[in-house]
């Protein structure tokens, strides 16, 4: 019997050597490319059992601060002593169902919460500081989010001037990244 078992029957060329030689060569890689999926993968799984690899989804919050700028909207000049609140809402009013919805219903005395107040300096400017919605997904490799400025509403007003509420994140047009740290900057002009 022949080390060769399927060229036992008759004498074997070179071509045929090096044939049978090409697929124990494949075999062989196959079952390496087999091996090394089966330690990936218990690699993983005690990667996963450790918790190294699980992601978390999170909704929490994001304190920011909110720099308002009260201006004259004939003269642009700023307003000294305006009253300025911000507080939480929909994120748009048509969002509110109708039947309970009014201008009444929508400001800081309402159902609406997480209310702060200031009042405007010389120069027209307040800062008021705001827990704001964030939501994200951290992993043990790194930490993605995103702050919602949307639904967080000011209501500003002035003696001699009318009122105004105006959205916080209307303004902020840019994408508020988790990691971004700089203030929410907003501009309100009233007029008399």
């Amino acid at each position: 019997m022949s080390e060769f078992p399927e060229m036992s029957m008759h004498k074997s060329t070179d071509a045929e050597l090096d044939a049978y030689v090409a697929r124990l060569a494949r075999r062989r890689c196959g079952l390496i490319f087999l091996a090394a999926l089966v330690v990936l993968a218990i690699f993983f799984a005690i990667l996963s059992a450790a918790g190294l690899t699980t992601r978390v989804h999170w909704v929490g919050s994001h304190e920011l601060d909110v720099h308002i700028l009260v201006l004259d909207a004939g003269t642009r000049r700023p307003i000294p002593a305006a009253k300025v609140t911000i507080f939480d809402g929909p994120s748009h009013p048509l969002e509110t169902p109708p039947d309970i919805f009014s201008k009444i219903d929508f400001g800081p005395n309402s159902k609406n919460a997480n209310p702060q107040q200031g009042q405007t300096d010389d120069e027209g400017q307040v800062v008021l500081t705001h827990q704001f919605v964030a939501h994200g997904t951290s992993s043990a490799y790194s930490e993605v989010g995103s702050v919602l400025t949307s639904g967080v509403w000011a209501e500003v007003s002035a003696d001699g001037y009318g009122t105004v509420i105006i959205s916080v994140g209307g303004q902020d047009g840019r994408p508020r990244d988790i990691h971004t740290q700089g203030p929410v900057y907003l501009t309100v002009m009233l007029s008399p």
